[in-house]
Order: C-alpha cells, then structure tokens, then sequence
C-alpha cells in the first residue's frame, strides 16, 4: 500500500465534493478545481523545497503536462464534459513519481482505472434510469428496431450466425454486432426518454447541452458538445416564457472517486499485477 498523506485526503475530500455537486446539479465548480490544483502545485513545491530535491517541480510540470494533453484529447473526443477534464488535471500532483517514467506510469494505471470504473459505473448508472423509466425507454427502444438500418444490421447478423457453420470467427462477429446494435438502441433509447428535461430559459446554466437548435431571431444557436456560452444564455433569455429541451449527461465523477481510492488504496498491488501480466 503507498503512503497515505495529507495530499491523498486532501484530493480525496475535493473528489467527494465534487461527487455532491455532479450528482445534484450536474456540474462541479470552477472554484473546486482551482482549489485542487492550487493545493496539489503548494504541495509540490513545499515537499521540494523541504527535500532539498527541486527535481520534484520538474515532475510536477511533467504530470500536468500529461494530464492537459491526455484531459484534451478525452474532452475532444466527447467522452466527458468540461467539469470532468478540469477535475482529471486537478489531480496531476497525485500521480509525481521519482523520475518522468515512474510519473508517466502512474498516469497511464489511473486513466485505466478511470476507463475502467467509468464504463461499470456508466453501464450501471444506465440500468437505473431504465428501471426508473421502464415504460417509456422500451417505448423508445421499439420505434428504434422499426428503422430499416436496424433491420439491415439483423439480416448481415444472421447471414454470420449462419456463416459461423464454416469458421466460429463468424459467430465471434455475429455477437459483436448484435452487442453494438442493442447497446446504441439502449443508450439512446435512455437519452431520449430518461437524460433530457424540459426548463424554463431562466434555468439555463452555462455549460448545459440543447437537445436540437434554437432560433432567437435571426440568430440560431447551435446545440453543442461545448453547451451553452454565458452569451448564448443571454440570447435565449430574450424568449420570455420560453421552454427550453436540454440533455443531461451520466454524472462521471462517481468514476472518479472509485478509481482515485483504488489507486490510493491498492497502488503495489496493482503494479504487482500489471507487472505480472506483462513479465516486467
């Protein structure tokens, strides 16, 4: 087990903060991960200037270095939102090890983990709106196996069933297909139903995802990754008793937390393993 210091709890009460902001209103604070980030680059500097080793500052840069490029690219790729990639850099002073090697691989081993609690929680957060919204996402889901791509994608999924008298690759590929198609019908079947709300233009909060494109006069206001700008909302405020639809995300933050107290809490055995797999 690594070193439990003040900056795993520090960074661990700031995670837990930001659990109660995401799961209540769907965003964290920009104020919290100042904070985080703030108090991890102090930490750093005053853990170097007390060691007497200001190669320690040089691997702090060297994570956040890291952590931007790899936030970016996450962020970019639409796999969480603004909260999530600036909470992930907030944590860069978690993961400084001795040499840029060691820092480098305890980056990689967290981001796996996140990935990894990410999709149990998202899967599972997922099969508790379902229950929440039985009716109306299967109602959802029937209009989606009435489309003529769905029914494209049964037909090339028998034709491999049937291939897979030949040669069990074909089988392999039948179950991967039928597997992508009912997930993406699941997922946006509770996108749809149970992950978008109706609300008032005075509820807007930056950030927050239109479902389709807004028109406030000659203007149009685009329904995108990034949300809505401060100066949008202005806009859309013009629209006095105006409804507006918005889509509201898997708060990831959960992920977070589960992946940052396995690594704080199982650190050598998870290297352990990993080392194992790969004969290191």
């Amino acid at each position: 087990m690594m070193v439990i210091g003040f900056l795993f709890w520090f960074l661990l009460a700031g995670i837990i903060i930001a659990c109660i902001q995401d799961m209540k209103r769907t965003e964290i604070d920009n104020w919290l991960n100042f904070l985080l980030l703030t108090g991890g680059s102090v930490f750093l500097i005053f853990s170097a200037i007390f060691s007497s080793d200001y190669w320690i500052v040089i691997y702090g840069l060297f994570s956040f270095a890291l952590m931007f490029a790899l936030s970016n690219g996450v962020y970019y790729s639409r796999i969480y939102a603004g909260g999530d990639y600036k909470l992930l850099v907030a944590l860069f002073a978690f993961f400084v090890g001795v040499g840029f090697m060691q820092t480098a691989e305890n980056i990689g081993v967290f981001v796996v983990l996140l990935f990894f609690a990410g999709s149990v929680w998202g899967l599972g957060y997922s099969v508790f709106l379902y229950a929440k919204n039985f009716k109306s996402v299967n109602r959802e889901m029937e209009k989606f196996f009435g489309k003529f791509e769905v029914r494209i994608a049964f037909l090339v999924f028998i034709a491999l069933f049937v291939l897979s008298y030949f040669n069990w690759i074909f089988l392999f590929l039948s179950i991967l297909l039928a597997l992508g198609v009912f997930l993406f019908i699941f997922t946006k079947s509770i996108e749809k139903t149970a992950m978008t709300k109706t609300i008032g233009v005075g509820e807007l909060r930056e950030g927050d995802w239109l479902v389709s494109d807004v028109r406030v006069g000659k203007m149009m206001l685009k329904a995108k990754w990034e949300g809505v700008s401060k100066k949008e909302i202005a806009f859309l405020r013009k629209l006095k008793n105006k409804k507006i639809r918005i889509k509201q995300g898997i708060p990831f933050t959960p992920a977070f937390l589960i992946s940052f107290l396995t690594y704080g809490l199982f650190y050598e055995e998870i290297f352990a393993f990993i080392k194992g797999i790969f004969g290191f």
